[in-house]
Formats: C-alpha cells, structure tokens, sequence
C-alpha cells in the first residue's frame, strides 16, 4: 500500500464524515441505551470504514485507498458516538 498525500479540507472529506456521522445516529437510536452497545456500534463502524477502504485498494475497480477517507469517517463516527453518548437518556 503506497502512501499518498490527502488533504482534510477537499468536499469529499466532508461528505465521508457526514456519512459515518448519520451512519452512527440512525443505527445508535435502534440500540438499547447503554455504552456497551454505543462503543461497539463505533468499533464496528470503524472497522467498516477501514476494511471498505482497504477493498478499494485490492479489488480491480479503479479505487484506491486514501488515508484522508479513513480519517473523515472515524472522524464523523466519533461526532456521532459522543452526540449520541451525551443525549442517550434524552433519545430513549
């Protein structure tokens, strides 16, 4: 796996941390109200987020793995998870 350059700043960045932000809150508001069930939610979308990328660089579709897209998602996952975490009692 080469290293690229990324820039945190570019649209699609924003787009990434969007998705995984909602990915977190559609899925956290279905799970029952305890930490438990919030930390894994956000270690398997983690996971998720990095296996999609690592499949973008082994599978012959033209992607290619971008560590800027990695950290846009955990980034939007970890906004989620502490929204979610602060106002558990509040969606329940």
């Amino acid at each position: 796996m080469q290293l690229r350059s990324f820039n945190l700043l570019e649209w699609d960045k924003a787009v990434h941390c969007l998705l995984y932000f909602f990915f977190i809150i559609f899925w956290g508001t279905k799970l029952e109200p305890n930490k438990i069930h919030l930390r894994a939610l956000l270690m398997v979308t983690i996971f998720f987020g990095l296996l999609l990328e690592v499949f973008q660089e082994i599978l012959p579709f033209g992607r290619v793995f971008e560590w800027g897209d990695f950290i846009a998602n955990t980034a939007g996952a970890l906004i989620g998870f502490f929204i979610l975490h602060l106002n558990k009692k509040k969606l329940h």
